[in-house]
């Protein structure tokens, strides 16, 4: 049984990383593509909120791009981060799907 919160958020977060991700489907929330990561809606530091419902799955170019910024929704920081990676997407799209 874990001791302090340090332990229980370390043996919590490989559980919640799973559900996080079988929610998601494994699709980053922001751009569509296979994600490998999770992103916090708000900031950890800004709330040091751990839970599901504050975590999507995010690639790693869409969770760096938004880093330690606090929006006002996720509707607004998807936003934010799609205007920023549309060239990056456009360039990452296999040739095939240029009729998209």
């Amino acid at each position: 049984m874990p001791t302090n919160k340090r332990e229980r958020i370390k043996k919590a977060l490989p559980r919640t990383y799973r559900l996080v991700q079988a929610r998601d489907k494994g699709i980053c929330r922001y751009c569509g593509f296979p994600g490998e990561c999770l992103d916090h809606i708000l900031p950890y530091w800004y709330t040091r909120d751990d839970s599901v419902e504050n975590l999507v799955v995010a690639c790693m170019k869409c969770n760096d791009i938004a880093r330690d910024i606090v929006f006002p929704s996720f509707e607004a920081k998807k936003d934010y981060v799609l205007a920023i990676r549309r060239e990056q997407i456009m360039d990452d799209l296999p040739p095939d799907s240029a009729s998209l």
